[in-house]
């Protein structure tokens, strides 16, 4: 969830602490596609060959994407793997021949942010039932026999380092009094209760602080 904010005085915009949350979000994201990698290539440890791993993103128009998928390429790079990415369009049936493709060209684990929490699970059960590793990264199946492991980012800790900055620059550079238009997860997302709400819990928390409009936007 991302959000925009116009104080009374000039009308200003903000884009909060850009750099300084791109870094942080960077960080948080890399250390958990890593991580999710790494219990992935547990299980092929003592492997003589370089072994192959899929990575299932929702597209590449974001940061947050483009992100995941860096932290998905170094990881295979420094476990000696070879990574092959897809991308599920955001559209459950793409999703469901993308892992399929995936299990043809032979791949030994697959790491994947789900569509959806019970749609998503019947290819994903297919997979490990041909003894292929899944990866859950960020989001869960309700599931849980499904997957091997699972990766996740605290979205509720993630929404609140969003949430302080937004609240920072308006009490500092807007004397309080603000606005605010939020973009937000669609409820679809796993991940929107969390990360939205907690936003917006931050932003209730300043009594001269409206929020006038909430938009859902893609995920």
């Amino acid at each position: 969830a991302g959000g925009g904010a116009t104080g009374a005085a000039g009308g200003s915009e903000f884009h909060f602490g850009r750099k300084k949350m791109a870094s942080r979000i960077r960080k948080v994201l890399a250390a958990g596609v890593v991580g999710g990698l790494l219990a992935a290539f547990a299980s092929y440890a003592f492997a003589q060959d370089k072994i192959m791993v899929g990575g299932v993103l929702y597209g590449r128009d974001s940061q947050y994407w483009r992100l995941i998928e860096r932290g998905m390429t170094d990881a295979a790079a420094a476990n000696n793997a070879e990574l092959t990415i897809g991308l599920n369009g955001r559209q459950l049936a793409t999703e469901a021949q993308v892992v399929e493709d995936m299990m043809t060209r032979g791949v030994k684990a697959i790491i994947i942010s789900i569509l959806d929490e019970n749609a998503s699970a019947a290819i994903l059960r297919d997979a490990r039932d041909r003894g292929i590793v899944v990866v859950e990264d960020g989001t869960h199946l309700k599931d849980k026999t499904v997957a091997n492991y699972s990766v996740e980012v605290d979205q509720k800790e993630a929404a609140r380092v969003v949430g302080a900055e937004m609240v920072n620059y308006i009490k500092n550079d807007l004397g309080g009094k603000a606005k605010v238009g939020l973009a937000v997860l669609p409820p679809q997302n796993p991940q929107a209760t969390d990360r939205n709400g907690s936003i917006v819990d931050m932003l209730k928390e300043l009594p001269d602080v409206e929020i006038v409009a909430q938009v859902n936007a893609n995920t």
